[in-house]
């Protein structure tokens, strides 16, 4: 965080783990604060939650006052479940932001929760998997080149993740690997490995066929940046229609991807693709494509 403060300042903000909230209202003035936020389980059926939610995640002020509030309840009450939903929603605000600055803040109060968390409740597959996470935004955030120095400490936790609970959160440590692999270029470069990134699509395939779409955009991306083969892309990207989301958490993928699955198609059938200059994630999310945007 670039903020201005004090060694006692810095110690106090770190330490009681306020770094979210304070920062966040250092931005913009708070709204009212979200009275019941058990409604927001990202893990609750996507038939009975996902309305409600959607009310709140597809702006991008009612998105930060969620994360704020779900993060400040973390920290007054030590409810973990408030921290891991924050996460959640975390990634799908950042998503949002725009670009800038602004960007490379919000993923690094990403990484300074996560590790916060982390240290709080040790090194399991879930914290892991947001630590590296976050760090990935920031190197997004910053551009790739300029955070390469990030991209081992990403693999190294998504690795940890991974050893620990493959299957955990829809074997997404799966798709953060296969990503890196994919994407990256090739040694002596940087870490890329297509036979390794493609190791990892297959790997997370059953976690994530009909259920998280993911999978789906990632191995569309891997048959065009890989194999040269759009029509094999095309064919998964059409699939995306017959996933049945079973939680919150799940939906909000969904209705994201089919957006980036848009994007994809259009850069390839255009002949702009180049994997190195195309990822959903260079900017941010228009929502107006979004049921409940």
């Amino acid at each position: 965080m670039m903020l201005p403060m004090s060694k006692l300042s810095r110690r106090t903000l770190l330490g009681s783990s306020l770094v979210a909230p304070l920062v966040l209202r250092a931005e913009t003035a708070a709204a009212s604060a979200i009275v019941d936020l058990d409604r927001f389980d990202p893990f609750a059926p996507a038939s009975s939650h996902y309305a409600h939610v959607a009310k709140y995640i597809w702006k991008l002020e009612s998105a930060r006052q969620l994360v704020n509030d779900l993060w400040t309840s973390y920290v007054n009450t030590g409810q973990k479940k408030h921290a891991d939903w924050c996460f959640v929603y975390w990634y799908n605000y950042w998503r949002l932001v725009t670009l800038g600055d602004s960007r490379v803040k919000a993923a690094r109060i990403g990484v300074k929760m996560a590790d916060k968390v982390l240290s709080d409740h040790g090194p399991t597959a879930w914290n892991l998997f947001w630590q590296a996470c976050f760090l990935g935004l920031e190197s997004i955030s910053r551009g790739v080149l300029d955070a390469a120095h990030l991209l081992p400490k990403f693999k190294e936790l998504m690795e940890k993740s991974v050893a620990l609970d493959p299957a955990m959160y829809y074997a997404n440590g799966y798709v953060g690997l296969a990503k890196l692999y994919l994407k990256t270029p090739t040694f002596p470069v940087s870490i890329g490995d297509p036979e390794k990134g493609w190791l990892y699509i297959k790997l997370a395939e059953p976690h994530q066929r009909g259920k998280f779409a993911l999978w789906y955009l990632f191995a569309a991306e891997g048959f065009i940046a890989t194999k040269n083969d759009a029509n094999s892309a095309y064919e998964i990207l059409d699939q995306l229609s017959e996933i049945k989301p079973p939680d919150v958490a799940s939906q909000i993928i969904l209705e994201t991807t089919k957006i980036d699955g848009k994007s994809l198609r259009a850069e390839v059938e255009a002949g702009r693709y180049n994997k190195y200059k195309w990822d959903p994630m260079f900017t941010p999310l228009d929502t107006t494509q979004i049921r409940g945007g």
